[in-house]
């Protein structure tokens, strides 16, 4: 049975009876083998007979013989595409190659985020230097590079030019980073230099909910969803925020809403699916993980696929 239940966009775990030992190779040439009890974009949680120790994903090489930093070449050559277009000032196709990786639903924190830097690039509000840097931010926070993201964007803060995606970009690699408090800072000028940016309240939310503010990250996805009523991302973190407070009725409510507002948001459903585990509705939980499933596996995300099959086969399943 589930013993624990947080999952969000960014920060996600469960913590099962049944453990799944795996082999973690450091980059040291250390190599151990135990139970991933959580995966970040930054760090692993390992169970180590018993003692659970956490590391950065930068001390990693492989996990099972899998190239850990193994990045997505389809995905940042369309990056990389997408920045030499926008350098040639073809705004139209390089903002179509940042949409299309948007609408595969993969990175699409990244995605969303590249598309504003390309605006920003076409209005002259940052120029070739600072798109160079901010672009090879987004690439190692795909990468599971975030420590490395965080001082590329600090680079591109040393120009004169300062808009508002240089600390929307900055924020996003010390959330990556686990660097919270930063991370508000961060978010709070972007805010105070766009009180309508509905993206910047929902990742206040997501900073507050891991530093266990649960209500105050409530207010913040609440202001995100006033602002933008189709934030799907805000009413799933509603959900996770409910579910850490231990309001399941509320937490099912919000989950249930992200799904009427994004019908393939695998996450939504895989968040519905574990609460109904956690509260006995086994047979609901199997049906809305069976969904997850289905959708990570079109979305070609073999890590949360992975992590579902899991769950699955705790309730019993195939």
């Amino acid at each position: 049975m589930v013993k624990k239940l947080i999952i969000s966009g960014f920060l996600f775990f469960f913590v099962f009876d049944v453990s799944f030992a795996s082999v973690i190779k450091f980059l040291s040439g250390k190599t151990v083998e135990a139970e991933i009890v959580e995966k970040t974009d930054s760090l692993i949680k390992l169970n180590e007979g018993g003692v659970i120790l956490t590391y950065s994903l930068d001390k990693i090489d492989t996990i099972d013989d899998n190239p850990l930093f193994e990045a997505p070449k389809e995905l940042v050559s369309q990056f990389r595409y997408g920045l030499n277009l926008a350098a040639e000032k073809n705004w139209p196709q390089a903002k179509s190659i940042f949409q299309e990786s948007l609408n595969a639903a993969r990175y699409s924190e990244s995605c969303f985020r590249l598309l504003k830097i390309i605006e920003s690039f076409e209005k002259g509000e940052i120029d070739q230097q600072i798109a160079n840097l901010l672009v090879q931010a987004e690439i190692l926070v795909v990468e599971g590079r975030p420590y490395r993201a965080v001082e590329e964007v600090k680079a591109a803060l040393t120009y004169p030019q300062k808009p508002l995606i240089l600390y929307c970009c900055l924020a996003a690699a010390q959330i990556s980073a686990l660097e919270y408090e930063d991370a508000l800072l961060s978010l709070t000028k972007v805010v105070t230099m766009d009180p309508s940016y509905s993206y910047a309240y929902n990742d206040l939310g997501l900073v507050c909910n891991e530093l266990g503010r649960y209500r105050e990250a409530i207010s913040y996805f609440a202001k995100a969803i006033d602002i933008d009523n189709d934030c799907y991302q805000a009413y799933n973190n509603l959900g996770l925020a409910y579910t850490s407070l231990g309001q399941t009725n509320n937490a099912l409510v919000f989950f249930g809403k992200a799904i009427e507002k994004k019908s393939d948001y695998a996450k939504a459903y895989r968040n519905l699916g574990l609460v109904y585990a956690d509260i006995g509705l086994l047979e609901h939980s199997r049906e809305k993980l069976e969904k997850a499933k289905e959708l990570f596996a079109v979305q070609n995300n073999a890590y949360e696929l992975e992590q579902t099959n899991q769950y699955i086969f705790q309730l019993g399943g195939n």
